[in-house]
């Protein structure tokens, strides 16, 4: 934080009877109700842009997920209502119903995983024998794969050129002569 930044939160724990680091955890995301000793009552977070935090590129746990959606299907209320409720976005509890009604299971999909190659069998081929052959460019590697029917970009070509070590390298430049007009 800055120190402006740091200042602020400062005055504003103070102005609300907290400490410094409870009003940082409320504001900064880490909970939405905390019960302070020093204050007569409990306080909360009322702003609709909290958003429960969620370790990046990890999902939602299957919990919170099952209690989202039995509240807009055994509670009923709207899916609004219920990310509001659960501190999650509007859309997320959107495709969690969604995706109750049509499987059966709020568990997430599957994450990563590994993506077959495109250039196999006789595009392979040809590619060795092309790029064996002499000079290349891997944008015309590209345009040649799709006038023979392949539809790839520019980084799987890259990726199966340098997997077979097959990069051509410019000779080097060297200093003009000495001796001789250039």
């Amino acid at each position: 934080f800055s120190s402006s930044g740091r200042t602020r939160r400062r005055r504003l724990a103070a102005e609300s009877g907290l400490e410094t680091d409870i009003y940082d955890r409320v504001h900064l995301g880490y909970t939405d109700t905390i019960i302070v000793p020093a204050a007569p009552s409990i306080f909360t977070i009322t702003s609709s842009a909290y958003r429960r935090p969620s370790p990046e590129g990890y999902p939602y746990s299957v919990d919170l997920r099952e209690r989202v959606v039995r509240s807009v299907e055994r509670e009923g209320l709207s899916r609004r209502q219920a990310a509001k409720r659960f501190g999650v976005g509007i859309k997320t509890a959107i495709i969690w119903v969604q995706r109750f009604r049509a499987t059966g299971s709020v568990a997430a999909s599957r994450m990563g995983g590994h993506r077959p190659r495109k250039i196999i069998d006789s595009h392979r081929e040809w590619l060795l024998k092309c790029c064996r052959g002499g000079d290349f460019t891997l944008r015309g590697l590209v345009a040649e794969l799709a006038r023979r029917g392949l539809q790839v970009g520019y980084r799987p070509v890259w990726a199966f050129v340098r997997a077979e070590k097959l990069s051509y390298k410019k000779r080097r430049w060297s200093p003009a002569s000495a001796t001789a007009r250039t």
